[in-house]
């Protein structure tokens, strides 16, 4: 269990700014830059507390699995009620991007990526489907 969050105050003001437009229904995308070890994972964490109610959603890149399809999003599509079977970066991969971004449904979602440069190809490609289309249909999505 984290201990008390310290610092990085004003970086965690302006996520839970960013955070503002999925209430309001808009779409919105942050990036979090830092050295390895400086609390980007971390600042993730007390971000996913203070946002109360919205529904928040997490896709991890890892290293080993960097070349495996949907590796780094497994988890969230499960979640979204999406067969692990489907999940395929050949023909398929186009009808898994659509379906996720319709069992997002059109409620307020938060999606945390974290460790963006080990997320897989097809992994990446989706978070920004989600995002294109979350736009296109006036969706509340914010991307971090």
């Amino acid at each position: 269990m984290p201990g008390p969050f310290l610092g990085r105050a004003a970086e965690l003001t302006s996520l839970e700014e960013l955070c503002r437009p999925a209430v309001r229904g808009a779409t919105a995308a942050g990036f979090i830059v830092g050295d390895p070890g400086s609390g980007k994972s971390r600042l993730l964490t007390e971000l996913r507390a203070r946002i109360g109610s919205t529904r928040v959603f997490q896709i991890r890149g890892y290293e080993p699995a960097q070349a495996i399809a949907f590796a780094a999003a497994r988890e969230f599509l499960v979640i979204l009620g999406l067969d692990p079977e489907r999940f395929d970066a050949g023909q398929a991969r186009i009808e898994i991007f659509e379906a996720a971004l319709q069992a997002l449904g059109h409620g307020p979602a938060l999606v945390f990526v974290d460790d963006l440069h080990w997320v897989d190809e097809t992994s990446a490609a989706l978070c920004h489907y989600l995002l294109r289309g979350a736009a296109t249909e006036h969706r509340p999505l914010v991307m971090i």
